[in-house]
Parts: C-alpha cells; structure tokens; sequence
C-alpha cells in the first residue's frame, strides 16, 4: 500500500488574515507593490492601535490576523480606508497571492479549514512555537551563563532541535486524523 500525502491547503481567509499582518506591520505601498521590502514603512501599527481604529478588543484582532476569525466586510473595509488603499486593490492583493500560492502547489479553497489542516496557518504555528522553544533555550543559557561558551553550529543544532520539539508538541496537541475527520464531516 502506497504512503497517503495530504494536499497543502489553505483557505482564502487565511490568505486576507496574512496579508492584513502584512498592511499593519509594512504599510500599504509594500502591500501593493508585491512585498518590495523597500517600500515597507520603518514604524508598524500595534495590534491595540488597530484594534482600537476597529472598535474591538485587541484579542479579537489577532484572531482576525491568525486567521483563527474570518474579518467581515465592514471591518474590512474600515481598515482599508485608514490604510488609504481600496478594498478593490486589496482583493487584487489577495487574488495576486492565491495565484502564487496555486503556483506553489497550494490550494487555496473557498471554505474553514481546521488549522491542522491548513497548511499556511500550520507552518505558522510551527514557526512561533519553535521560536518560543528557541528563545526559551537561549535564556536558560545566559541564565547558567553557558551562552558564550556554545558556537554557531551548536546554537543553530538547538534551534533545530527547538523546530523538532515543536512539531512535536503540535502534532500531540492537533491530532491529524481528529481535524481529517472534523473536516470532513463539516465540524469546521
């Protein structure tokens, strides 16, 4: 019997949550140019700035922009005027993304996906978590005051051990065959 792949995913919410990080964190002229790291502005918008412009709580927005919450079209509009870009050049944005995504051999579909599912959320979440363990590490040895004593090689060998870890902890906590099943039976 042959090994069974999932097909990466994602869903377009996801896509118009990654680009809203990227209007808050770069600016607008960076959106639109296709992600010129020249034209990306020096000094981002907190999440509680744009919160507040929005007249919701901070925690409701980093859903939005986690894509853990799909953003309504008055919200979305809303953020589109502060940022001086029309929502139509915005959708071109997401519609420029999902083709490159498509290139890359995603599938950007029309409906939820579970976050275990959805390949752009997942690596995400794998990155931030591995990040954490990384950080974490690395306190721990200036704390034992070690730091200085580990090289290049050794310091990037626990940030892979860091990355192992936290996919680990993932897979244990979002059971693929759980999110398969929740997927399919439309638990989403």
């Amino acid at each position: 019997m042959g090994s069974f792949k999932l097909q990466k995913q994602t869903s377009v919410s996801t896509v118009i949550a990654v680009l809203l990080k990227q209007l808050r964190l770069y600016g607008a002229e960076y959106l639109l140019s296709g992600g010129d790291r020249n034209k990306a502005e020096q000094t981002p918008e907190s999440q509680e700035t744009v919160a507040k412009e929005l007249n919701i709580t901070k925690a409701a927005y980093s859903k939005i922009e986690n894509g853990d919450v799909v953003i309504g079209i008055y919200h979305l509009s809303h953020l589109c005027i502060g940022y001086g870009i029309s929502l139509g050049d915005f959708m071109g944005c997401v519609d420029e993304q999902t083709k490159k995504l498509q290139d890359d051999g995603i599938q950007v579909i029309n409906s939820k996906i579970t976050l275990r599912l959805d390949h752009i959320r997942w690596i995400d979440k794998i990155s931030e978590k591995s990040e954490a363990n990384f950080n974490k590490a690395i306190r721990e040895l200036k704390k034992n005051k070690t730091y200085s004593l580990h090289s290049e090689k050794e310091l990037e060998d626990i940030r892979l051990d860091c990355k192992k870890k936290a996919e680990s902890e993932l897979d244990k906590r979002y059971d693929l065959g759980e999110a398969i099943s929740m997927q399919t039976s439309g638990l989403v």
